[in-house]
């Protein structure tokens, strides 16, 4: 299926490049080698990098091999962007695919759900305030209106109108709903043409911030936002991923945050199975985990006023707390993911569910915590934050490895990842230096000459990598042979 798919691909890719001219646009040789590139790494289900200087036109490199393989296949091409302007930017280019290519092209594009407007948010504000101008935005209020085109929207107050905590399919405007009509796209496979075995391509256009979102949630809860098989996934920009996931993966612990997730579980039980013990057991674990976190509290207070800092003080030392106190902390923690268990059993609504998954993500993470807290891994970092006074007092931790995570949630995939910068090497006395990538992929490096290759070039480097080779073209790098 695969090659049968690739080979038709390559024919019309060659067949598209000899058009181009005729459609007033320019063909670059550089943007071919990229194009028959991607369709072999989807032929040989292989992950490839490439690195392509500015002005060889990256978008269109993979969304015309991406957008013919979504054809074919009924599945979805995703592209994820490093800002939401490039997310806007890669929508015009799809136009312009689809005009190269003369054929029907879907696109959704995702955002944060801070980004649109929330009817519910907005009638609310009128019958609060009978203020006019609330009507006039809910008569603004239309598919394609979000932060970067409000139309008729006030962007001042936009943290007032705009989603912020969403009920889905509870909330009774849900049908007039733009975000929740784009999430809901963001699942969905590709339409098929009548009842043929043809469909109409879709390409899902998301920022590496929820991308990453996403892939944790699905990790998680195995319930995920966007679709979840696609026929490939680009990453633009993909130096700036390992940042992306270093944030995400970067937790914190306060008292507001401890407080509200015993009050969501208590909500959760008491909705669901209100069942008396598990909140008796809630109860009992989180006045432990508040004592231990107030004990970490005055330690840090006290070391800040060792200190003269104005504002935040960050990155205090966090001394190990007692092995045998965490390690029965985190067992009462998990006795209250199995009661939650028990109670998701219960019949829920989709806000409900939405609680289970924000609740089962919050226990996880308290565990991950207090094993690290109490020395009972060395997975991870922590440190303290404390505002001046010690008026709000922080801690925070994440992975010591983001690189194995990294691997492990991108690069480990049934379908093929396809990443793009111009900036995956870093030139170092005159030579190209590969250590970014091989610090974030966790990659064993060897040098290898390939005679055997045939390349039309006056100049090309190798670089082998575990699986991976490196194939330097003018102004292209090509990482390809990554087994899934």
């Amino acid at each position: 299926m695969r090659k049968r798919i690739a080979d038709y691909v390559t024919k019309t890719i060659f067949q598209t490049i000899d058009n181009i001219p005729s459609l007033g646009y320019e063909s670059r040789e550089a943007q071919e080698d990229m194009m028959l590139n991607i369709t072999d790494s989807y032929r040989n289900q292989e992950n490839l990098l490439i690195e392509a200087g500015v002005g060889i036109g990256k978008s269109l490199s993979y969304l015309i091999p991406g957008i013919l393989i979504s054809k074919l296949s009924g599945k979805p091409l995703i592209v994820a962007t490093s800002s939401i302007q490039l997310t806007e930017q890669l929508s015009q280019d799809i136009d312009l695919a689809k005009n190269i290519l003369q054929i029907d092209i879907d696109k959704t594009v995702g955002k944060g759900q801070k980004n649109y407007p929330c009817i519910q948010r907005i009638a609310k504000h009128f019958e609060t305030t009978k203020d006019e101008k609330y009507t006039h935005y809910l008569d603004s209020v239309e598919a394609g209106v979000d932060k970067q085109n409000p139309k008729n929207l006030n962007i001042d107050e936009w943290d007032d109108i705009c989603v912020d905590g969403c009920t889905f399919n509870s909330c009774k405007y849900k049908s007039e709903c733009y975000f929740f009509q784009t999430r809901n796209k963001l699942k969905e496979p590709c339409r098929r043409i009548g009842f043929t075995e043809a469909y109409i391509p879709k390409v899902i256009i998301v920022n590496q911030d929820l991308l990453i979102s996403h892939l944790f949630k699905l990790k998680n809860t195995s319930r995920g936002v966007i679709y979840e098989e696609p026929c490939l996934l680009i990453i633009d920009e993909v130096h700036n991923i390992e940042e992306k996931t270093r944030s995400a993966l970067t937790k914190e612990l306060n008292k507001t945050s401890i407080n509200r997730t015993l009050n969501d579980y208590l909500s959760f039980i008491s909705q669901t199975s209100n069942s008396q013990s598990s909140i008796k057991n809630a109860i009992d674990c989180f006045n432990q985990i508040r004592e231990t976190f107030n004990c970490i509290s005055k330690e840090l207070i006290e070391e800040s006023k060792k200190l003269d800092y104005e504002g935040t003080l960050d990155r205090l030392f966090i001394e190990n707390g007692d092995s045998d106190t965490c390690g029965k902390i985190c067992s009462s923690i998990y006795q209250c993911i199995e009661d939650l268990n028990i109670a998701a059993t219960f019949k829920m609504n989709d806000r409900l569910e939405n609680l289970y998954d924000f609740l089962e993500v919050q226990l996880k993470e308290l565990i991950t915590f207090f094993e690290t807290y109490g020395k009972l891994h060395d997975k991870n970092l922590m440190w303290g934050t404390i505002t001046k006074n010690g008026r709000k007092v922080t801690v925070n931790y994440c992975p010591k490895r983001i690189d194995r995570v990294l691997n492990q949630l991108i690069f480990r995939k049934k379908y093929p990842t396809i990443g793009l910068s111009a900036t995956i090497t870093v030139k170092e006395q005159n030579s190209d230096s590969y250590e970014y990538i091989i610090k974030i992929l966790d990659l064993k490096v060897k040098l290898m000459k390939l005679e055997t290759l045939h390349l039309t070039t006056t100049k090309v480097d190798y670089l082998f990598l575990k699986s991976f080779l490196i194939i330097k073209v003018g102004m292209i790098t090509i990482l390809v042979k990554f087994h899934l």
